[in-house]
Parts: C-alpha cells; sequence; structure tokens
C-alpha cells in the first residue's frame, strides 16, 4: 500500500514540474442559459410570434461550436408546434440546431432538427443568409419562409453613427444611432401605402 502511494505521489510531484504551457486560453462563448437572450429580436422570429419554453428543472441552454475559431454551429433553438389550426407557435429544444457555412463574405445558416427516431431534417423554409462587405460590415440579410419562398432582403445602410435597416417587404425603417461605437438608440418607424409616416416607436 505504502508503495502504491509513494508511487502517486511522486507522479504527481513530477508531473507538476512540466514545461509551463504557452497555450493561450480560448474566449470564445461555449454556451449561454436562455433566460439572457432576448429572442424576440432574433431575426427567425416575427415580433408577434408567440414562443413558449418546456418546464425544466435544469437550465436551457444555446451551445455554439467552432472550427478554426469560425462559429460553425448553434445548438438549441425554436421549432414550430401545432396552434389551432395552423403551425404559428414555437417552442424551445435542445434538438433543434443551425449549421452554418461560410463562403467568402457570405455566412449560410440552415435550421436543422434531430427527430425522435435520431433522424436529422432540415428546415428548408427557415433558411438565412448573411453577406458582408470588404471591411465585414453585414449588409445585406436574406430570410425565406413559408410566406416568402424564395427569399426577402433586410438591407443595411452606414453613414457616421447611424446604421438605417429597411426590407423589401414592410414599409418599415430601423435606425441604430451609435456614440463613440457604442449602441444608444434605436428608432423603428412605419410607413403607410402612400410613403407617409405612420407612427414611430424608440
Amino acid at each position: 500500500m505504502k508503495q502504491i502511494l509513494t508511487t502517486l505521489f511522486l507522479i504527481l510531484v513530477l508531473s507538476g514540474c512540466t514545461k509551463k504551457s504557452t497555450t493561450t486560453n480560448s474566449h470564445l462563448l461555449k454556451n449561454c442559459r436562455i433566460e439572457y437572450l432576448f429572442f424576440q429580436d432574433e431575426i427567425r422570429i416575427s415580433s408577434n410570434q408567440p414562443i413558449t419554453f418546456p418546464p425544466d428543472e435544469n437550465p436551457l441552454l444555446c451551445g455554439y461550436l467552432y472550427n478554426n475559431n469560425s462559429l460553425v454551429k448553434t445548438s438549441g433553438g425554436f421549432v414550430p408546434v401545432p396552434a389551432g389550426t395552423n403551425l404559428s407557435n414555437l417552442v424551445f429544444s435542445d434538438q433543434a440546431y443551425d449549421s452554418i457555412v461560410q463562403k467568402g463574405n457570405t455566412v449560410y445558416s440552415y435550421t436543422k432538427m434531430i427527430n425522435l427516431q435520431g433522424e436529422v431534417g432540415q428546415d428548408t423554409l427557415n433558411n438565412i443568409f448573411f453577406y458582408f462587405d470588404s471591411q465585414n460590415r453585414l449588409i445585406k440579410i436574406v430570410k425565406k419562409n413559408g410566406f416568402y419562398p424564395e427569399g426577402y432582403s433586410i438591407n443595411y445602410l452606414y453613414s457616421d453613427n447611424l446604421i438605417t435597416e429597411t426590407t423589401d417587404y414592410y414599409s418599415s425603417k430601423r435606425f441604430f444611432y451609435f456614440n463613440e461605437g457604442n449602441l444608444i438608440k434605436v428608432r423603428t418607424e412605419w410607413y403607410d401605402n402612400h410613403g407617409k409616416l405612420d407612427q414611430k416607436k424608440e
């Protein structure tokens, strides 16, 4: 018994004498509890679309997987569930995930779901593509869903301390105001069919 303890002690001492590692710690986000995320401003979810979360004693998490410091997969997302006559309710599920592919200045995100049989299906009506300019600024998002199977665009225009967001399907604009690189205000404007300002919100 003493020999085993002595051997273990020597292994521990010698392992503590190894050369200092020069590796740096990764600061990439690996997961996040969902209560810290604001889903109603998520690009895939309409502002008036109801979302629910399953009752669970364990914390619900979104996970993030990287390859060479590039995000390639996010785990956890919303899946449609029957509500009345259509699939209008979204419920958070850890079986939903997004597969992310980057090609040049474009990032493609494909929503997928693992069913009860362990098979992976792809939600072809909820794909989203992000386009960036040469300065790595987001300039356009193309989103596909059941109402717009060919996709619709959300565009971003940059000028000084302002980013203007426009769409080609809603008569609305959003303005993001910055001061010294910090977002300080968001204003949304809605227009009628004649292009006249109907209402706004900050």
